[in-house]
């Protein structure tokens, strides 16, 4: 389940009217913010827009999740979480992707058992049509 979580923290940016403003950076920021909300909420419809069609995620023991094994994960009951925070944040941007790294912080139960992680993540963001969307992630556990 720790795997299902690792990746949960990694989300797009979609372009509104006050985004327009907005560098690239900081639009990557707030979508990260927006899927953590998200996924704290088990918003699926809301962390679904975030995710490209063909989102791969490498988790710890080389495993991969795609976008339903994500969306799945943010609906399951079983997962509370009370803490899904990404700090030390450094995105850098070329053209039309953006790749954000930073330490995702995950905390609350899965099936009632507490946990509390911390994971070095890598997320991969594409521009599409003037919507950045999540491509790919990488997490794995901070020592």
């Amino acid at each position: 389940m720790l795997n299902t979580l690792a990746v949960l923290a990694a989300s797009p940016v979609h372009g509104t009217s006050g985004a327009l403003t907005r560098s690239p950076t900081e639009m990557i920021v707030k979508l990260d913010s927006r899927l953590s909300h998200a996924i704290l909420s088990h918003d699926t419809s809301s962390a679904s827009a975030l995710y490209d069609d063909e989102f791969l995620l490498t988790v710890a023991g080389g495993r991969f999740k795609r976008k339903a094994d994500m969306l799945a994960d943010i609906n399951n009951p079983a997962v509370q979480l009370t803490v899904c925070d990404t700090t030390n944040v450094n995105v850098r941007v070329r053209g039309g992707t953006a790749v954000l790294t930073g330490l995702l912080q995950q905390a609350g139960t899965v099936n009632g058992r507490p946990i509390d992680v911390r994971l070095n993540v890598t997320d991969t963001w594409v521009n599409v049509d003037g919507k950045w969307l999540l491509l790919a992630g990488h997490a794995s556990f901070a020592k």
